[in-house]
């Protein structure tokens, strides 16, 4: 008997009570039945909240008031409520012994929050600090390490949570936690100022589920809010 004529027998025959449930199940649900998605993790979440931190430097395009616009959108991974740093770069500085340009000094001008996505371009609202920004000023997501707090409700089990996230979040090699030593933040790359702009919501909700949300301080706007599980709590 042939492979090919064997593989038409009764044994991969769809079975009439399957295709019973089946269709009984397409009626009811109107789609094909699929298994229960699992909850995220703490480490989960925390994975996910670093890729809304992609390092990246830009352009500003223009200015308006306290309003601009950057030449950095969707496609570079940003969205509605991120906070960039505005600088303008100055003079160069040179290698003391091979005279190279090793780079420029910096001016930070302050801050500029997200309002308004596209897909090259997007615009939003300046906090300055510094002199006025100008069209052609910098702005990025620093390569550095991001300083961030994470902050919830001062029960026992919130305060476990807060303490395995902030860990996780330093498993991720993208953010800084000032709350913590030195030895757990490591020894790598951090920003000048470890003042955090983002903040970390924590929350323990019923059956052992956690929501956190990411909020930057500045401007005091939820950027994301995310719902997981806390797992079995240490006692």
């Amino acid at each position: 008997m042939s492979r090919k004529r064997f593989l038409g027998t009764d044994l991969l025959k769809p079975k009439p009570i399957a295709i019973l449930i089946f269709t009984l199940l397409l009626t009811l649900t109107g789609s094909i039945p699929r298994a229960e998605t699992a909850a995220l993790s703490l480490d989960d979440l925390a994975r996910i909240f670093s890729t809304y931190f992609p390092r990246l430097e830009g352009t500003v395009l223009n200015i308006n008031g306290s309003s601009g616009t950057v030449d950095l959108g969707g496609k570079n991974g940003l969205v509605k409520g991120m906070v960039l740093t505005v600088f303008r770069p100055g003079e160069p500085f040179y290698h003391p012994g091979t005279k190279e340009e090793m780079g420029r000094f910096e001016e930070t001008i302050g801050l500029f929050e997200l309002d308004a996505i596209g897909e090259n371009e997007s615009g939003g609202t300046f906090l300055i600090s510094g002199q006025a920004p100008e069209a052609g000023d910098r702005v990025r997501i620093s390569s550095a390490r991001i300083p961030v707090a994470v902050t919830g409700e001062s029960e026992k089990n919130n305060l476990v949570l807060m303490d395995e996230f902030s860990r996780f979040l330093l498993d991720t090699n993208r953010f800084l936690i000032p709350s913590f030593s030195k030895s757990k933040n490591d020894s790598g790359k951090v920003l000048k100022s470890n003042e955090p702009v983002y903040e970390f919501k924590i929350k323990l909700l019923p059956n052992q589920a956690v929501q956190v949300e990411l909020v930057n301080k500045p401007f005091n706007h939820l950027i994301e809010g995310l719902t997981g599980s806390a797992g079995k709590l240490q006692e």
